[in-house]
């Protein structure tokens, strides 16, 4: 009877141990992704600065003519 016992800890254990991996898996997803939101939404990622580099040389080539 103990065994039965112990093997049912055990399983409630192991998952409780893949709801905690699963909830610290996700919760890292959303932190990477939120990061990445700021920096698109705030101009920081590299397509954004590369756009205003060219932005910049366009306008003075149009303000030299």
């Amino acid at each position: 009877m103990t065994e039965i016992i112990n093997d049912i800890v055990a399983q409630i254990n192991q998952i409780i141990f893949w709801l905690k991996f699963t909830v610290y898996l996700v919760l890292g997803i959303c932190v990477v992704w939120l990061i990445g939101f700021i920096r698109r939404n705030l101009g920081l990622d590299t397509h954004s600065i590369e756009l205003k580099r060219i932005r910049r040389i366009l306008e003075r080539q149009t303000s030299d003519k």
